[in-house]
């Protein structure tokens, strides 16, 4: 793992409470941002935040960034495949 030192404001630290809420706050905000991007999967995020898939839907919802966050053609493509299933269960 990296270590990285960044300079935040005293006030920052204060408001979230000591140095180490501001780190926990800081990486949790910075994996929220790369599935907000899509560019890691929220399984990816819960491992990066040492959480379970579960819990990390849960702070998803708690940050009000969206669970499920699909793309136009990607939901299309759902629908069509739900409509393929559900044809090919008709009598």
């Amino acid at each position: 793992m990296t270590s990285l030192t960044i300079l935040i404001p005293d006030e920052l630290v204060d408001l979230l409470g000591s140095e180490d809420a501001a780190c926990r706050h800081l990486r949790r905000a910075a994996v929220l941002d790369l599935v907000k991007r899509h560019a890691i999967s929220q399984g990816r995020a819960a491992e990066l935040l040492e959480m379970s898939l579960w819990e990390f839907q849960e702070l998803m919802a708690e940050t009000d960034v969206p669970v499920v966050d699909l793309t136009e053609p990607e939901l299309k493509e759902g629908q069509g495949s739900l409509q393929k299933a559900l044809r090919n269960q008709e009598p």
